[in-house]
């Protein structure tokens, strides 16, 4: 075999936007055509990725794991390099009072939650009302609309996530709060999807939802495996919403490698609406999950999330997502290399895995009165160790 042939054994083919600036690599970094671009050793930067881009080069060939991002969203790039500690117990402070130090809004105002939540608890409890509730529902929501797109514009989208005392009814507002975030990026908002997000899993049985069993088709017997089917006839034959809408309730729990169901579609058989509906259906119970298990909330779900993301959804939805979302979510409690801890308070459209950093308490525990916001983006010197 020639030489050409052995590296092209050894070697993956990574788009750019998928290197980690700050990664010392332990590979080298070749062009398309075979050419030394870097060497083993060096630690890559903004400006080395830059004169890339300048020369024409959107790939490059790397044997390197280091050299893969998790941080840009698809990668399987390290994961922060120590567990976080449950600083609840440590300060005595919950989530939401450290959120609350930090200034950091609820996405809703508590009055617009009450109205989609009291609208959306008439359906679940008189389904029979879903006609009428649900026209009136839609108005709310055309209502509010603007208000939601306006938080996700200031990226604070996740922090509605934060309260299951009424499990259903938060789940469906959280699951509508990121679809806006997904569409916004598109401009593709309208009542209609935002409505169809709320409504999505109707017909799932409380169980199913609660305990996570509506993500995984192996936990499912074939008659409850038709929920999102029954969900769009029902919320079809009462509500006058566009096909596309029904198409992305119909199909939100499809896969992308064909694990989904009720029908086992793969790839562009399915919708992107439902791609991104089931997305946003996911990562909200696996964060509910994980505070359920006392693991973290949506700092390790979407870890979790860009681990298999790609496989499920496909590269180019789980790009959307988070970007949209973060790959540090606002609202994720962090330590820093410095022992500090704080809370991610604004992403950062190019640096993903720098965003604002509200510092919360110093490496002794001592606080933060106020807290001190920080940008990564700026401050070279540290970068995230752990996150929850």
């Amino acid at each position: 075999m020639s030489e050409v042939g052995r590296m092209s054994e050894a070697l993956r083919k990574i788009p750019l936007e998928k290197l980690r600036v700050g990664a010392e690599l332990d590979r080298p970094l070749y062009s398309p055509d075979y050419q030394l671009l870097v060497k083993a050793g060096a630690r890559l930067t903004e400006e080395m990725l830059e004169r890339l881009r300048r020369r024409g080069i959107s790939h490059v060939l790397t044997g390197s794991e280091l050299a893969v991002v998790e941080e840009e969203g698809v990668g399987r790039g390290p994961r922060p390099s120590e567990e976080m500690p449950e600083l609840s117990e440590l300060t005595g402070r919950s989530l939401g009072e450290e959120h609350r130090r930090a200034g950091l809004e609820q996405p809703l105002s508590s009055a617009a939650q009450e109205v989609i939540k009291e609208k959306l608890s008439q359906i679940v409890s008189q389904p029979e009302q879903l006609g009428k509730v649900g026209e009136e529902l839609k108005e709310t929501i055309t209502s509010t609309l603007s208000e939601v797109v306006e938080v996700v514009e200031k990226r604070r989208a996740v922090l509605l996530i934060t309260d299951y005392s009424e499990f259903r009814l938060t789940h469906s507002l959280n699951v509508m709060t990121l679809m806006v975030a997904l569409l916004a990026h598109r401009d593709l908002v309208r009542p209609e999807l935002a409505l169809a997000a709320l409504l999505h899993d109707l017909e799932a049985s409380e169980e199913a939802l609660r305990s996570g069993a509506v993500l995984n088709a192996l936990e499912l017997g074939e008659e409850e495996k038709q929920y999102p089917l029954r969900t769009a006839e029902r919320v079809g034959g009462e509500l006058n919403l566009p096909d596309t809408c029904l198409d992305a309730i119909r199909h939100h729990q499809e896969r992308y490698d064909g694990s989904g169901y009720p029908q086992g579609l793969t790839g562009d058989q399915i919708p992107l609406l439902a791609l991104r509906l089931g997305i946003a259906d996911l990562y909200d119970l696996t964060v509910h999950q994980q505070t359920k298990q006392g693991q973290g909330g949506f700092g390790i779900a979407i870890q979790d999330l860009i681990t298999s993301g790609e496989e499920l959804f496909g590269y180019a939805i789980l790009k959307e997502f988070t970007d949209a979302v973060g790959i540090y979510p606002v609202g994720t409690m962090v330590k820093l290399s410095s022992g500090e801890f704080g809370v991610i308070s604004e992403l950062n459209p190019r640096h993903r895995h720098r965003p604002k950093v509200k510092l919360l308490y110093r490496a002794d525990l001592t606080p933060y009165d106020p807290p001190e916001e920080i940008d990564l983006a700026t401050r070279r010197d540290l970068y995230i160790k752990a996150a929850q």
